[in-house]
């Protein structure tokens, strides 16, 4: 039995509940499978019960799924913008260094917009440029559409195709 549960419910099983769940998605919400119990299971008692299986593998992923997880959590943490990366680092400089250049791929992120660097841009720029855009739609959208009688959706007034 897990000496950190209170149920009857073997560390085996529960080693299956989290194996089970990690094959899914990996959470750092992992609760006890027993019927009307909900409790969650803390980082160490997943980690021995995952060791006790001597699956590696598994423990290495999930180690690296809370430490990625814990540095979500900082403000300074920043994903990289370039998708095929799949890396994120620390912004030491904060709000002050509004350029991230990843060490690997050397794909440029605004830390301020979470997205690719604007280059020629301030984010003060980037920001009145996408505003305006943004203004400029919704202008477009309410010259030349209305809302459909038979859905919530807008159509274009002229052709009465759906706009989405």
């Amino acid at each position: 039995m897990s000496s950190n549960s209170k149920n009857y419910i073997c560390d085996v099983c529960i080693y299956h509940r989290i194996e089970q769940t990690s094959q899914e998605m990996l959470t750092d919400d992992v609760r006890c499978p027993e019927l009307e119990c909900n409790r969650k299971y803390n980082y160490e008692t997943i980690k021995d019960i995952l060791r006790s299986d001597k699956n590696t593998k598994l423990v290495e992923r999930y180690n690296r799924f809370m430490c990625l997880h814990q540095l979500e959590q900082m403000d300074e943490y920043i994903w990289r913008s370039n998708p095929k990366c799949q890396m994120g680092q620390l912004n030491d400089g904060g709000d002050a260094n509004n350029v991230i250049v990843c060490t690997r791929c050397h794909t440029k992120t605004c830390f301020n917009h979470k997205t690719r660097w604007h280059t020629g841009l301030t984010c003060e720029q980037y920001d009145s440029k996408t505003d305006g855009d943004v203004k400029a739609s919704l202008r477009w959208t309410n010259q030349n559409t209305k809302t459909c009688p038979n859905c919530p959706y807008q159509i274009e007034k002229k052709t009465m195709d759906v706009i989405i």
